[in-house]
């Protein structure tokens, strides 16, 4: 499977398991799962879409069975990334205890430029699969670095509260810097 992302297209490979015999398992609520069908769960899902108009039909057509969490809190990780081999996390931890109790997980994905919520080096050791999204702020970067400087050099925010606070207006000159 192929998936344009952007301006970069992503190689989804291994969504459906070798063994294809086809067992039924059932999920948290009750719902037969095919057992060829990895797994994959989005820890924190509002992260990405808060406003929840983003289609997931992209994850769905990769043939894996697609879980969804709003959010997870630590009480809740163990009980939402149970059965995954497949997690995605933007600020959920993935610690050393919880990727050992998870010995079906093959990949932990990292919706941010770092990956500090993942024990990495346990990950290594498990034959975990981390990834991360190096470069995705890049122009968001560098535009709010221009904006500071604006700011530093021009004083834009001080001029923009005297002016709500009506100084300006008070001002008897065309300028009051």
């Amino acid at each position: 499977w192929r998936m344009l992302i952007g301006r970069r297209e992503l190689l989804v490979i291994g969504a459906r398991k070798t063994d294809r015999n086809l067992q039924l398992r059932h999920d948290a609520a009750g719902v037969s799962v095919r057992e060829d069908i990895m797994k994959l769960v989005y820890l924190d899902a509002h992260t990405i879409d808060p406003s929840g108009d983003l289609s997931w039909s992209p994850l769905r057509e990769c043939g894996a069975e697609l879980v969804l969490y709003p959010r997870t809190s630590p009480n809740e990780l163990k009980e939402h990334a149970d059965g995954a081999e497949l997690l995605i996390t933007n600020k959920v931890c993935l610690d050393a205890e919880i990727l050992r109790s998870l010995p079906q997980l093959k990949y932990a994905g990292v919706i941010a430029t770092g990956f500090d919520v993942v024990d990495v080096g346990v990950a290594r050791e498990l034959g975990i699969t981390v990834t991360n999204v190096p470069s995705y702020g890049t122009n968001a970067v560098a535009q709010h670095t221009f904006a500071l400087l604006l700011e530093v050099t021009n004083r834009v925010q001080d001029h923009a509260t005297t002016v709500r606070n009506g100084e300006w207006s008070r001002s008897t000159d065309w300028c009051y810097w």
